[in-house]
């Protein structure tokens, strides 16, 4: 190996694969290639510019492609517009009954809306390519730049999961991991990600605590003016009353009768796996008001004194336990938050390990298990290896000064 190539990769990932702790990540990624079979049966689902029939499962690009629909008309128009937070009205623009919501904040039809000028077919198969690009770009910023890495990732379960149901989730991962890792190296840049990532609130809760911890407050004051600036764009493109209808269904809509409503399978949440357990939850600020204040106080105290894929680790797995709303295609930010570990110097050990493997492998549960208690399992493993995380930040004070080459490269990307 050069010494070029040998300076650019943290130590732990530049031994052989199968070698010493660094074995454990390969043989994650190994067992991931069980994956293949399941794209290679549904690669036409996937990845062919086609809509199949209406006995199969809907695609979650049909509601990502009628909103655009909607507001391209809307931005044409300029007159009335539909309220697509009520599920009725969203039917009506979707063309009829599909279950489908939609629940995603106004900006998200900033980047969405060109969807709208392509047939369904078209912005499916366009949809897949930046999502399969999107996960690799992510993937190799986790793993220090290792494209080979950055490929074997592709086959995560969750991608595959985004990927079968037709989900955005990578582009909001990219945003997420561009946005807490290069907060203090390119800080502007990262500040504009984090901005675009109020259309996935619940990923960029725990981002403020992060950027106070790490001192990056130029990237703050970049998200914050960003946020502001998407905010006003899209109500003057799409319609104020775009952001009156969001916040009304949270009380009275799409998103609080995701909350009222029973349990989901598919979701790992701390009041899914209240109702897993069959216990009713409090109102949802009682619940995540104090989960959310008491992870944004650890995300801040991690951020401060362990390295930045620690903290960043850390910090994915904190906003997988205090989501309000996280899918099995979600996981996303927890996989890249696994990557992040083995550029640490001291990488995980065996426990952690099986840990990381099983949350690595969880997207696949609620289909293939369907053991009822599947929500309370995956939050939990969710938030213990939070905890565990935390721990390790509290136990190596010196992991910041023990992985100069390793955090430094991080720091640099």
């Amino acid at each position: 190996m050069s010494s070029t190539r040998a300076r650019r990769f943290p130590p732990v990932l530049k031994a052989s694969p199968f070698e010493g702790p660094n074995g454990r990540l390969w043989l994650l990624l190994a067992a991931s290639l069980v994956t293949a079979k399941f794209y290679a049966a549904h690669l036409v689902r996937i990845f062919f510019p086609v809509v199949l029939g209406p006995d199969a499962l809907p695609l979650d690009t049909v509601a990502f492609h009628a909103a655009a629909r909607a507001a391209l008309e809307a931005l044409a128009a300029g007159g009335e517009r539909a309220n697509l937070y009520d599920p009725p009205a969203f039917a009506d623009v979707i063309g009829g009954p599909t279950g489908l919501l939609w629940l995603y904040p106004p900006t998200a039809l900033l980047p969405l809306a060109p969807l709208g000028l392509v047939s369904l077919p078209v912005a499916k198969a366009v949809l897949a390519a930046l999502n399969l690009a999107a996960s690799f770009a992510l993937f190799r910023r986790v793993a220090a730049g290792r494209a080979d890495i950055a490929a074997l990732c592709l086959f995560s379960p969750a991608l595959f999961g985004a990927l079968f149901i037709g989900q955005v989730t990578p582009l909001f991962a990219l945003l997420f991991v561009y946005g807490l890792l290069g907060a203090r190296t390119r800080p502007i840049a990262a500040g504009l990600c984090l901005a675009l990532l109020t259309m996935k609130p619940q990923y960029g809760l725990l981002a403020i605590p992060f950027l106070l911890g790490l001192g990056a407050y130029r990237a703050l004051a970049a998200a914050a003016l960003g946020a502001l600036g998407f905010i006003a764009l899209s109500g003057v493109l799409f319609g104020f009353d775009q952001w009156t209808f969001f916040f009304a269904s949270i009380t009275d809509g799409g998103h609080a009768m995701y909350y009222e409503t029973g349990g989901h399978t598919a979701r790992a949440t701390p009041s899914d796996a209240l109702k897993a357990l069959g216990v009713a939850p409090p109102p949802a600020l009682v619940l995540y008001g104090p989960l959310l204040a008491l992870a944004a106080a650890a995300v801040f105290w991690v951020a401060r004194r362990a390295p930045l894929a620690l903290s960043f680790a850390f910090t994915a797995f904190a906003a997988a336990a205090t989501a309000p709303y996280f899918m099995y295609y979600d996981a996303l930010i927890v996989a890249a938050g696994s990557v992040a570990l083995w550029t640490l110097a001291r990488p995980p050990g065996a426990a952690l390990w099986w840990a990381l493997l099983a949350a690595w492998f969880a997207p696949f549960a609620p289909s293939m298990i369907g053991w009822p208690l599947i929500p309370a399992a995956v939050w939990l493993l969710h938030a213990g290896l939070a905890v565990a995380l935390a721990v390790r930040a509290a136990q190596t004070p010196d992991d910041r000064a023990a992985s100069p080459s390793a955090n430094a490269l991080a720091m640099r990307r």
